[in-house]
């Protein structure tokens, strides 16, 4: 699978409506959006270990499903 991610920071409140219109952020999407429900906990040793060698350990659960992600 490809994973995109766009970080953004706005001076201004806006909706989500107006970032999906976003000529940058439109460009990606391609189905209609859907939302869903998710709950990420991050891991790391007591020494952030992870975290100094720039890695992480998350378990994510999206819609009642369990996704465990290193990178």
């Amino acid at each position: 699978s490809r994973e995109i991610e766009l970080k953004y920071t706005f001076s201004q409140p806006i909706t989500f409506d107006e970032i999906f219109r976003a000529p940058r952020v439109s460009k990606f999407l391609c189905e209609e959006i859907r939302k869903i429900n998710m709950q990420s906990t991050y891991y790391d040793t007591q020494n952030f270990e992870l975290m100094r060698e720039h890695c992480s350990l998350r378990m994510r659960i999206e819609n009642q499903v369990k996704i465990v992600a290193f990178k």
